[in-house]
């Protein structure tokens, strides 16, 4: 199991499966951190590394912009998530990018939120 979310009823998430408890939050606020992951991973295995590099920026952006209400909750699931998230983004701008170590990356971020 993740550090992130756990599944709850079908209606919604619950979030930072840590000390600090659950906090409830939307099936919403989950997925558009795994729609950028998900879309950058389509791309990194099409290929399209200058795309993939573009849209990461967007997962980085969205992560820093929820930062002051997601890491209080749980600071040590929050140091988690935010390393995986650091290797996916080291592994995506590589000056010369392993699709191996990519997919590698996205693949454990995505499994953290799932």
């Amino acid at each position: 199991m993740g550090v992130f979310p756990t599944h709850l009823d079908g209606c919604g998430w619950r979030l930072w499966c840590g000390r600090g408890g659950y906090r409830a939050c939307s099936s919403a606020e989950v997925a558009k951190f795994r729609t950028i992951a998900e879309d950058t991973l389509t791309k990194v295995q099409a290929g399209q590394q200058a795309d993939a590099k573009t849209r990461i920026k967007d997962l980085e952006t969205a992560w820093d912009d929820d930062e002051a209400t997601l890491r209080p909750v749980d600071q040590d699931a929050w140091r988690v998530l935010d390393g995986r998230i650091d290797s996916v983004l080291q592994a995506v701008r590589a000056s010369t990018p392993d699709p191996a170590t990519e997919t590698q990356t996205l693949t454990a971020l995505l499994t953290e939120l799932h």
